[in-house]
C-alpha cells in the first residue's frame, strides 16, 4: 500500500518507521529543511515537559538513557536523528516540500496530494494518508482593550529565541504554561523586572526530585508516583486526597531543609487544590524558580492597555517595555479546507470528533491523525507511536475499525470522561486526555495491552506499575512485540524502591482489579 505522511516531527517519524516496518511504500513530506518539527527550532532554555523514559520510542532506547532527565531540545533532536538513522528513514523524507491540498482521487478510492517543492507544483496519489503536521502551527495572540495605544512591544513566544532583547528591560509575561514556565525563568534572569500574568489557576506543578528544585536543572523530570500506573490504578476521587498529602509532606520537608522553591510549589498546589489526576500539569518548576530567585511577580489577568501602562483586573498598574505572550498555538489543517472543509474543522477538536484522537468516522482509516492527543501528564511521541502501530495494522487488514455510528458513540463517551476528569481544563484544551487512558485504549485496539503479568512476571509487573508510564510496556505482548527487549529495558530503568506507602498502593490496585472496580480505575483492567 502506498502511504503519504505529512510532517517529519516525532509523530511523523514514528508513522514512517512503523509503516515501513509493515512493508508499505511511504513518502513523508516535510515543509522544513530538517526533521524534528518544533524541536528543530529551539529557543533559549527550551526543555521537554516529560522525562526521557516517557518520551522515548518503545523500541529505541540508547545506552545513555541511564537516568531520568528532561531533555533539552537539542538533546531530544539528537535522539530523533539517531532514531532516523537507525531505521533508515531519511531516504523516504522529502524536505522543503509543502503540502498544499488533499483531495479525493478521480480514479479509485485514493487521495491526491498537491505539493510544492521550490517553484514546482505537482500531485501524488496515495492509498492512505497520515497527518502529523503538529499542533504548534498558528500562534494565538490575545487581544485587550487599548492595545493599539501601547507604546511598547507586544510579542508572542513563537518569536522568542534568545534573551538578548530582554536584557535590562521591564517585561510582562502572559501565561504560565509549559513554554511560558521555561521562558519566564530565562527572561527573569536577565531582565530588570518581570511580571507574569496568569488568568486563572496555574497547572499542577511537579518535579522529579525535591532536592533538585534548587539545582541548575530544576525540571529534571516529572518522574515519580504522579506519572506511574500505581496512582492511575486508583479511583480518580482519591487524587485530591493523595495530592494534599504529597504537598503537606513537601511543605514539611521544605521548611525543615530550607528549600524555598519546593515550599512555593507546594503552597501554590495546595492553595488551588490541584492534582495530577484532574489538572493539566506544568512539568517543571522554572516559573517557581523565577518567582523565588529572580523576583518575578505573579499578577492576575490583564484588563486593558493605556499608553505605556498595563492594568490588571485587580486595579494594579505596571509599566512594561515588552509584553511577551506565552499563549499557545492553534491547530489548523489548511490543506484540507478546500476539499474536506467539515473534516478540517472537526479535526481541530480531536477529542470531540476523532476516534481515539486518530480517525474521523466519515473517512474511516483513509486518513489517520498522529500527535494530536495532548496528555495532562506524559508525552505525545509514545502516543503517536501506538497510533502508528494501529494504523499499520489497519492498512494491512489485520485490524478493522468499528462502524461510523459506533465510533461516534465512543467518541462522545470518551469526551464525557475527559471533561469529568479534567473539569477545569478539558473545555479550553480540545486535545487534552489522560496519558494512561489513551495509551491503554490504543493498545487495546492493537492487541498489545499487557495482561497477566502479576502471575507470569511479578518483578516486571511491579516495575510496570511503579515506574513512569512508557511505551516499552506495550512491547511485551501482541503484534509488534519485542518481549526480550522490553523486559531488558524495564529491568534497566531506574525505579523507586518499595516502601510501605507504595506497597499499600499496589495492594489497593490488585484489590480494585479483583473486585471489579475497573470503570473507576482504568489502569487496573489489565493487572
Amino acid at each position: 500500500m502506498k502511504i503519504g505522511i505529512i510532517g517529519a516531527g516525532p509523530s511523523g517519524l514514528a508513522f514512517l518507521k512503523e509503516l515501513k516496518a509493515a512493508g508499505h511504500d511511504c513518502i513523508c513530506y516535510e515543509s522544513g529543511s530538517a526533521i524534528g518539527g518544533l524541536f528543530a527550532r529551539p529557543y533559549s532554555g527550551a526543555r521537554l515537559t516529560s522525562n526521557n523514559y516517557a518520551t522515548a520510542f518503545s523500541d529505541f532506547y540508547e545506552d545513555h538513557l541511564d537516568e531520568p532527565i528532561m531533555w533539552r531540545f537539542n538533546e531530544y533532536l539528537a535522539y530523533l536523528e539517531a532514531y532516523t538513522t537507525a531505521f533508515d528513514l531519511r531516504p523516504n523524507i522529502r524536505f522543503n516540500t509543502l503540502v498544499l491540498s488533499v483531495r479525493q482521487s478521480t480514479a479509485g478510492n485514493g487521495l491526491c496530494l498537491q505539493i510544492r517543492m521550490g517553484d514546482a507544483v505537482s500531485e501524488e496519489t496515495f492509498d492512505r494518508i497520515a497527518i502529523c503536521s503538529g499542533t504548534h502551527r498558528v500562534p494565538v495572540m490575545p487581544t485587550w482593550p487599548g492595545m493599539d495605544t501601547y507604546t511598547g512591544r507586544i510579542m508572542h513566544s513563537a518569536d522568542f529565541s534568545k534573551t538578548g532583547p530582554y536584557t535590562g528591560k521591564r517585561v510582562l509575561l502572559v501565561g504560565g504554561g509549559e513554554s511560558g514556565s521555561d521562558i519566564a525563568l530565562e527572561v527573569a534572569r536577565v531582565a530588570e523586572k518581570t511580571w507574569v500574568s496568569i488568568r486563572n489557576h496555574m497547572g499542577h506543578i511537579v518535579s522529579r526530585n525535591d532536592f533538585e528544585l534548587s539545582s541548575d536543572r530544576p525540571d529534571v523530570g516529572a518522574n515519580g508516583l504522579l506519572t506511574a500506573r500505581v496512582v492511575h490504578s486508583l479511583p480518580f476521587w482519591l487524587g485530591p486526597m493523595i495530592a494534599r498529602q504529597v504537598d503537606r509532606r513537601r511543605l514539611r520537608k521544605a521548611r525543615r531543609l530550607n528549600l524555598p522553591i519546593l515550599k512555593k510549589m507546594a503552597e501554590i498546589n495546595t492553595a488551588q487544590g490541584s492534582t495530577s489526576l484532574s489538572r493539566f500539569g506544568t512539568k517543571n518548576a522554572c516559573l517557581i524558580k523565577a518567582m523565588v530567585e529572580c523576583g518575578c511577580k505573579r499578577c492576575p489577568a490583564i484588563r486593558r492597555f493605556s499608553g505605556n501602562k498595563v492594568e490588571f483586573v485587580d486595579g494594579a498598574w505596571v509599566e512594561p517595555e515588552i509584553v511577551l505572550c506565552n499563549t499557545g498555538f492553534a491547530t489548523e489543517f489548511t490543506f484540507l479546507d478546500d476539499h474536506f472543509p467539515d473534516v478540517s474543522a472537526d479535526a481541530r477538536l480531536p477529542r470531540k470528533h476523532l476516534y481515539k484522537h486518530t480517525f474521523h468516522p466519515a473517512l474511516g482509516d483513509r486518513i489517520a491523525w498522529g500527535g494530536f492527543a495532548r496528555p495532562a501528564f506524559g508525552a505525545i511521541p509514545p502516543i503517536s507511536e501506538l497510533q502508528a502501530r494501529w494504523f499499520a495494522l489497519l492498512c494491512t487488514g489485520e485490524r478493522t475499525l468499528p462502524t461510523a455510528d459506533c465510533m461516534r458513540n465512543i467518541i462522545e463517551t470518551d469526551d464525557a470522561v475527559a471533561v469529568s476528569q479534567f473539569s477545569d481544563d478539558a473545555r479550553r484544551l480540545p486535545n487534552l486526555t489522560d496519558f494512561l487512558r489513551i495509551m491503554d485504549d490504543l493498545a487495546d485496539e492493537i492487541g498489545c495491552l499487557p495482561r497477566g503479568l502479576f502471575w507470569k512476571h511479578p518483578f516486571i509487573w511491579y516495575r510496570v506499575l511503579i515506574n513512569p508510564i512508557s511505551g516499552v510496556q506495550y512491547r511485551l505482548i501482541g503484534p509488534g512485540s519485542k518481549t526480550e527487549m522490553a523486559i531488558d529495558m524495564l529491568r534497566r530503568t531506574p525505579y523507586k524502591h518499595l516502601t510501605h506507602q507504595r506497597f499499600l498502593l499496589l495492594l489497593l490496585c490488585k484489590v480494585f482489579s479483583m473486585i471489579g472496580l475497573r470503570k473507576f480505575t482504568p489502569a487496573a483492567r489489565w493487572i
